[in-house]
């Protein structure tokens, strides 16, 4: 246990049975993003751990014992990256909107006490910080990395990949009016011959017994569709399968998954796997039935999705992540992302970062070649991502 001054004290959690104490105080922190739930999160460590892996979540209290701050990581170790700390939840499960989770009005002392503990009782358990998932302007990560620059820590932030958010009308004819002339007249068709026709028929699923059946619905019609494309499809992966069979489960009985499926003429053409926050609804993943793609189930699905989150209230659609162009076509917005790399001050750290920069560098300047693009603007590139560090530093702080 380490003491910050009279306010804050901070554990290192690194074996699970320690991490149940904290369930209900952690989700209170996480707020409406499910994403940032103890079930996602904790869930995640279960299913994808590996040998070469150690938990490391750090956890804040205050003097009278409430939990106000976790940074939710784990440590990997390797020869060719040294020790690294990451977020639980990362990898090809995507979480987006993770942060260093902190109380309201308590972010700067959270930021700063982690960080100090990082630097001082735990400087000779790390060698790089990769943070992925991050939301840019996130204050508290600001702090975060605006206490290790102050510690003499190499801070790098790098664009990622961008998220997808649509502000809901609030009734369905304003949202089909907002559409551009050729896709509202598209939807409007599709309702016509689809839903007012009776030929769709939607439904949510609302009880743990049904929860097989729906599941199996939801890997059945994803990987033909992804194997109708020529992918392997996310549930190809047993640890992806597994881990969501686990937590739409769990999110199913604390109310927070809406699994939306659509019939057409009686059999099943789509699935939609969402989690509920509490204005926003996030579209995780999804499934057609490439045998009716005609009668377009992807469109008839995303309608009924949107539709019913417009009567449920909802003030957002979040697509998440991935830049794909039917997202834009749907009225989303760009929620720019980040990622943070925080290297340590020592000899080994810091040539293990000099090769992964070189490779980076070296990647984007091929890219740049084959792309027509000159050496000279790959330059500006990197002056780009400077200023990008300092606008980062400089909202955050703000």
């Amino acid at each position: 246990m380490f003491t910050a001054g009279i306010r804050l004290h901070i554990k290192h959690i690194c074996e699970d049975t320690e991490l149940e104490s904290l369930f209900d105080q952690w989700n209170q922190l996480a707020g409406d993003i499910p994403f940032r739930r103890y079930e996602w999160l904790v869930t995640w460590w279960r299913h994808y751990r590996q040998p070469n892996w150690k938990l490391f979540v750090i956890a804040a209290h205050d003097e009278s014992g409430a939990l106000i701050g976790v940074l939710p990581l784990y440590r990997s170790t390797s020869l060719l990256s040294g020790r690294v700390l990451r977020f639980l939840g990362s990898g090809e499960v995507c979480s987006d909107y993770l942060t260093l989770l902190a109380a309201e009005s308590t972010h700067r002392e959270v930021a700063t006490c982690i960080g100090n503990w990082l630097v001082n009782e735990a400087k000779n358990q790390w060698d790089l910080i990769e943070l992925i998932g991050l939301e840019v302007g996130d204050a508290t990560i600001g702090l975060f990395a605006e206490c290790l620059v102050l510690h003499g820590y190499d801070v790098h932030f790098r664009p990622g990949e961008n998220c997808w958010r649509l502000r809901l009308p609030s009734t369905w004819d304003d949202f089909v009016a907002s559409l551009s002339k050729s896709r509202r007249e598209r939807v409007r068709k599709l309702r016509r011959r689809s839903f007012e026709t009776g030929r769709v028929v939607n439904g949510t699923l609302e009880k743990q017994e049904d929860f097989d059946r729906y599941f199996r619905r939801l890997v059945e019609l994803h990987q033909k569709r992804r194997n109708s494309l020529g992918e392997s499809g996310s549930f190809a992966s047993q640890n992806f399968l597994t881990f969501h069979r686990d937590v739409m489960q769990q999110m199913l009985a604390n109310g927070l998954l809406r699994l939306l499926w659509t019939d057409l003429d009686g059999s099943p053409a789509a699935i939609e796997y969402a989690l509920r926050g509490d204005d926003t609804i996030y579209f995780y993943q999804g499934g057609i039935e490439p045998l009716v793609s005609k009668e377009q189930p992807g469109w008839l699905s995303t309608i009924a999705s949107i539709h019913a989150s417009i009567e449920q209230g909802f003030k957002y659609y979040d697509f998440m992540r991935g830049d794909e162009a039917y997202k834009a076509s749907w009225g989303a917005v760009v929620r720019p992302a980040t990622e943070l790399r925080v290297v340590a001050p020592r000899v080994a750290p810091r040539l293990r970062h000099l090769v992964w920069r070189t490779r980076k560098g070296l990647g984007q300047i091929r890219r740049a070649v084959k792309s027509g693009l000159s050496a000279s603007l790959y330059r500006n590139d990197r002056a780009a991502r400077r200023q990008f560090l300092v606008n980062h530093v400089a909202n955050c702080r703000s």
